[in-house]
Parts: C-alpha cells; structure tokens; sequence
C-alpha cells in the first residue's frame, strides 16, 4: 500500500513538473486534465509506437552490420585462398611445365597453338582448378 501511494505522488509530482515545462499552458482544473490526457496519450506513443519503430530500426541496423562483416569476409577469405593458390601453383611451377610441354611438339603446332592462345587458356583453367580447391577449405 505504501508503494502504491508512493508512485502515485510521484506520478502526481511528475504530472505537475510537466505543467510548469511544457509549451502548452494549462491553467485550472480543465488544463490539469487536460496535461492528464496528454501525458497518457505521449505515455502510450511512445510504447505503441516508439518503442517498436526503435527495435525495427535496432534490427534493421544489426542486419546491416552483420551483412557488411559476412561480405568483408568473404572477401578477405578469397584473397587469402588466391595468394595459397598463387603459392601452390608457383612450388608446382606449372607455367614452366607447360612451357616445357609445348616445346615438344613440332613447330608448325606449337606456332599454330601459340597463336590460338591454347597454352594461356590451358594455364588459366589450371590456375581456377587449384584456386577453386583452395577456397573449399576455407
């Protein structure tokens, strides 16, 4: 019971505080009524529709946020898979190998292959295989 009557002058209190604050002047028994009304209806705004509007927004936010890291990461992610795959292809020295392995095919092959670009596409695809098999360990 003395907690109830403590809240209450509180309330009261806080009510009457609010009257002297405000913009709007409330004079007499129809303006104390009238801060009443008012002060229920900002009460019940601000839990009807502040509150929700800030968990939204609170959401929208940490949505955001942890997409950004997920993508910052997954680009960090297949930086590092390109320089172990850049690594690897370098100890195998696959450009020398199949530099090695075109120059023992006849001339008038190697020059018609050259000049298709046979041997970069061929480097290239290898270069995708080895990343490719990199970043599924990560």
């Amino acid at each position: 019971m003395k907690r109830y009557i403590f809240i209450c002058s509180g309330l009261v209190i806080f009510m009457l505080y609010m009257s002297t604050a405000s913009a709007t002047q409330y004079s007499g028994l129809d303006g104390w009524l009238d801060l009443i009304s008012d002060f229920i209806t900002d009460f019940w705004a601000f839990f009807d529709t502040d509150v929700p509007e800030f968990v939204i927004r609170f959401y929208a936010w940490a949505i955001e946020w942890i997409t950004l890291l997920k993508l910052k990461l997954e680009i960090q992610s297949i930086q590092f898979a390109w320089l172990v795959a850049k690594q690897i292809l370098e100890n195998f020295q696959v450009g020398s190998r199949i530099v090695s392995a075109a120059s023992a095919l006849p001339v008038d092959m190697q020059s018609a292959l050259l000049d298709m670009r046979i041997f970069d596409g061929f480097n290239l695809i290898i270069n995708a295989y080895v990343a490719r098999y990199v970043m599924r360990f990560i």
